[in-house]
């Protein structure tokens, strides 16, 4: 009886063995087919940890590590035919490239103001130039805090020389952003405030910041395959497998960010004062924003907006324009100033109707029509 029950477990065994051993050569083979296939090295790489420190990574579409900005738009680059970058990662207002010039007027900023999920002349900054009938160099990338954009913008303006400069934000994920020295997994300069005045940290900014240590034991073991890596990329579930990869540290409180924010808008005073050109400021906000009457972080935004009208820095603030859309036209009308997901469920970027908005907000308050040339304007808030 015992020998029956030893042959019996053992070939259940050797059975299991065979089963495991079997599956796992088929995975071995796959893997070494699909690296050869699609000419992945034989390499001890974490795809994850490539994919979370993606800015580094040369083979990068758009952007490029930045080691005092975190990361800038890759320059000369034109992708899936709706945006088109020239020379310092300015987005054109056509698809073709041409070079920049000095005199015309600068915009830096984020996402909002780089006109994310619409074609090249759509976004607000080409609209506005066509209004205006001067060049406008879209300086904006996307994710900048701003802190980030106001150092972009004292880079830019000594090189480029402009006549005006123009800083967009998405104010409330700008005032965020000033708290955090890593963004979705990428290092990014920050300042801490003490005494009224700014300390630049992360200076110069590191390069990278996941080690497979840091990302989970899964993803620490199967991120080193590549038939995970491709599986998950034509299942659609990269972004999730990703995801909880990416870090985003804190290094400032809420108030600490507001007041970092109001600094910055003494430097912006600075730098008007040092280059004698106008500099005025666009506020834009995500689409839940425009759902309210009164904000959830207004005095925030007042504190913010009070800074910059002490620095005599222009202001358009286009949130009460997007309530004004929702208020009178109800959702339908609403939803057509934005890039609209999820079946309609989910908001993205604004539209090309909510960039033709946004241009001709700023246009009325700030240039003059008829010199159609930048001719800043005090706006009446």
């Amino acid at each position: 009886m015992s020998g029956r029950l030893g042959r019996l477990i053992y070939g259940l065994v050797a059975g299991v063995a065979l089963v495991f051993g079997s599956f796992a050569v088929a995975l071995i083979a796959l893997e070494v087919g699909l690296r050869i296939w699609d000419g992945k090295p034989f390499a001890p790489i974490n795809f994850v940890d490539l994919e979370v420190n993606s800015i580094v990574n040369p083979n990068n579409v758009l952007a490029r590590f930045d080691d005092r900005l975190g990361w800038a738009q890759v320059a000369n680059r034109s992708w899936q035919g709706i945006y088109t970058f020239g020379d310092e990662g300015i987005r054109m207002s056509t698809p073709q490239t041409g070079p920049l010039q000095q005199g015309a007027i600068l915009l830096v900023g984020d996402s909002f103001g780089g006109g994310s999920e619409v074609n090249d002349a759509d976004a607000w900054p080409a609209r506005l130039e066509n209004m205006v009938g001067t060049r406008v160099l879209n300086a904006a990338v996307g994710g900048y805090g701003v802190d980030q954009t106001v150092l972009h913008a004292e880079d830019l303006v000594q090189r480029l020389k402009p006549r005006m400069l123009l800083v967009e934000t998405n104010l409330a994920f700008g005032i965020s952003l000033n708290r955090m020295s890593i963004y979705s997994g990428a290092p990014k300069p920050y300042f801490m405030p003490e005494d009224g005045k700014l300390t630049l940290m992360n200076e110069p900014v590191p390069r990278g910041v996941s080690h497979s240590i840091d990302i989970g034991w899964e993803r620490s073991i199967f991120g080193y395959s590549y038939l995970v890596q491709y599986m998950m990329t034509r299942l659609n579930l990269l972004q999730w497998w990703i995801s909880p990869a990416l870090p985003t540290r804190f290094a400032l409180s809420n108030a600490q960010a507001v007041e970092v924010s109001c600094l910055l808008m003494r430097r912006l005073g600075e730098l008007r004062n040092s280059y004698k050109i106008p500099v005025a400021l666009v506020f834009q906000h995500g689409a839940l924003d425009g759902l309210e009457a009164t904000l959830s972080w207004e005095a925030d935004r007042a504190s913010v907006t009070r800074c910059a009208e002490q620095e005599r820095l222009p202001v358009v603030d286009i949130h009460q324009a997007l309530h004004n859309v929702f208020q009178e036209g109800g959702a339908a009308a609403y939803q057509q100033l934005w890039v609209m997901h999820d079946d309609g469920r989910a908001y993205g970027h604004m539209s090309a109707k909510g960039n033709e908005l946004v241009a001709s907000l700023v246009f009325r308050q700030f240039f003059s029509p008829a010199l159609s040339e930048a001719n800043p304007q005090r706006s009446e808030q």
